[in-house]
């Protein structure tokens, strides 16, 4: 894989997702949104990010302040990085019925892309 430049406007941002057991566990709904940053510390562009999901009707939840569920914090990505000063990552972590809700409907996909 070639590498591709990077700057401080760079923003990486991984999707990921959890199922029944995950949300159980970690007292998450499965139509949840977990958003970190890699660290222990959300940004104001994290908290913006959270705030927009929100206004748009999704159960967006910063960690570790509104779940326990990890934020990315072992990203190797998001470690990089922070390491190089080089832009910023934005950790999803998507319950099952959000990922197939933005599938099955795509308004709300709509909604959650705008606020990205």
């Amino acid at each position: 894989m070639l590498p591709l430049p990077m700057d401080a406007s760079t923003v990486v941002v991984q999707v990921h997702g959890f199922g029944a057991p995950t949300a159980r566990k970690s007292a998450l709904g499965e139509d949840s949104v977990v958003l970190g940053n890699g660290t222990l510390v959300p940004d104001p562009a994290l908290r913006q990010l959270a705030a927009c999901l929100g206004a748009a009707g999704f159960d967006a939840r910063l960690f570790p302040e509104q779940a326990r569920y990890p934020g990315g914090t072992g990203n190797t990505v998001g470690r990089r990085l922070r390491e190089r000063a080089r832009g910023r990552f934005v950790h999803l972590e998507l319950g099952a019925a959000l990922r197939r809700e933005l599938l099955q409907h795509p308004g709300r996909m709509e909604a959650f892309s705008a606020c990205l």
